[in-house]
């Protein structure tokens, strides 16, 4: 769907160079997320990995030129997601 909608390399070589650091990491999970105004991921790291995928994507983000990105980790307490502001 990416290259139909004019983006030549798919999802992007950077998106799926961040999924593959996420992954080889050892993340449960990685995949493109958002509603198409920028390349970002979401990745699922097994409980006390949190810190090792987010400096996995740090470097890989580092090597792919990725200036302004950040990542997060989000917490999660034992009744789900909660955002607190």
């Amino acid at each position: 769907m990416m290259r139909i909608c004019g983006f030549l390399d798919g999802v992007g070589t950077e998106v799926r160079a961040l999924i593959a650091a996420a992954r080889d990491a050892g993340a449960l999970g990685a995949k493109l997320t958002g509603a198409g105004g920028g390349g970002a991921i979401f990745a699922l790291p097994a409980q006390g990995q949190e810190e090792t995928i987010a400096e996995a994507l740090r470097a890989a983000a580092h090597r792919a030129g990725l200036t302004r990105s950040e990542v997060f980790i989000a917490p999660v307490s034992e009744t789900g997601w909660m955002v607190e502001a």
